[in-house]
């Protein structure tokens, strides 16, 4: 946890041009107790387009981030960052805008993080402009710290949350269209319409994701169905995991269907673990039923041991030693002592010299003492 004097917010200096005619604090811009540090801040209210208005704040020179907050769709504070030390130690949640690489965290896990316990169901979306041209977006959740490095912020209030997602939407089909956005931007636009609340950002996302558009769209839109809209996009995903005729299509159903850690995601991926026409989509629908790590992924994990496909065999061996180790080791064990396949045996025995553990080690010497 951050000390104390890091955990407030510090004062805020101020951009004194344009319409920025009064000191602006957190609070004044819509940016809650927590807020951005360390940036020169200018607020303005949107009145009409959205488009218009992010341009006009961007101006034409110069570096600018332009923000505004609207609805989120989920309320975990799952958008903020966290940064580690040489030894993997926690030592900072501060979100720094300029900052490439930084570490995203879901902060409902126990990452030691200092995570405020009634913050606003809100996503906070932060565009950079530099000399008037779209560069980046970056999304956080409404308890995120944000340090902007010094850098001019322009807030803007009473944005519509329908504007925000048509004005992203724009950014997304633009590059679906041509490759004149970068790839970056765009990803950065469809996660943070992904973020939005309400029903215009998942028909968009649903539209993606099965319409006739490029598969590079697709995959992203399927990915964010099952990462952000889980249970409203689930029938999308079912559909897709079974009913696809583009192999690529169903690969990245069967990865949202995981994440989206949905209820009846174990049932999908064992159904496409046995049953899928692509030898890949069972190789990676056995790879995500091993990290859900149940008895009914275990046993369709040992099915596939079946496979007439060599290669999905020996991805239902590598699924096997990515289990918790004591689940793990002992199937590893029985398949180097007992399975006729001399190709996975020897991929089971390779996995096993990878654990560490004194029972593989064990199993390892005796076959060299008798060999």
């Amino acid at each position: 946890m951050l000390p104390k004097h890091m955990r407030r917010l510090v004062a805020i200096q101020v951009l004194g041009i344009a319409m920025a005619g009064t000191v602006a604090t957190a609070q004044d811009v819509g940016l809650g107790a927590r807020g951005i540090q360390n940036a020169r801040l200018e607020q303005r209210t949107v009145d009409g387009d959205l488009a218009a208005a992010v341009r006009a704040a961007a101006g034409t020179a110069g570096v600018v981030w332009v923000g505004y907050a609207v609805p989120a769709v989920q309320a975990d504070g799952g958008m903020c960052c966290y940064e580690q030390d040489d030894e993997g130690n926690h030592v900072s949640n501060v979100c720094r805008l300029g900052r490439r690489g930084a570490y995203m965290a879901n902060m409902t896990t126990d990452h030691g993080l200092d995570v405020a316990l009634e913050s606003r169901v809100e996503v906070h979306v932060l565009a950079r402009f530099e000399g008037g041209e779209l560069g980046r977006i970056r999304t956080f959740s409404a308890s995120c710290v944000i340090d902007a490095g010094g850098a001019e912020v322009a807030w803007l209030r009473d944005v519509d949350s329908v504007a925000s997602v048509q004005w992203l939407a724009a950014i997304v089909n633009d590059w679906a269209r041509s490759t004149q956005r970068s790839k970056n931007l765009t990803e950065g636009a469809l996660s943070s319409l992904a973020m939005h609340a309400g029903n215009e950002a998942f028909v968009r996302l649903e539209n993606w994701a099965t319409g006739r558009h490029p598969r590079k769209l697709r995959e992203q839109a399927i990915f964010w169905l099952g990462a952000a809209r889980g249970e409203e996009a689930w029938p999308t995903l079912v559909s897709l995991v079974n009913d696809s005729p583009d192999k690529a299509i169903r690969d990245r159903a069967v990865f949202a269907a995981y994440v989206s850690e949905q209820p009846g995601s174990v049932e999908l991926l064992i159904g496409a673990a046995r049953e899928d026409g692509s030898g890949q989509v069972r190789r990676s629908a056995l790879m995500w039923l091993a990290h859900l790590a149940g008895e009914r992924a275990v046993a369709a994990i040992q099915e596939a041991l079946e496979d007439p496909d060599t290669e999905v065999k020996r991805h239902a061996v590598f699924a096997l030693s990515q289990l918790p180790t004591d689940r793990g080791v002992p199937l590893l064990i029985e398949i180097v002592r007992e399975n006729p396949n001399p190709e996975v045996r020897k991929q089971a025995l390779f996995w096993l010299g990878q654990t560490g553990d004194e029972r593989a080690l064990a199993l390892i010497e005796e076959l060299l003492l008798g060999a």
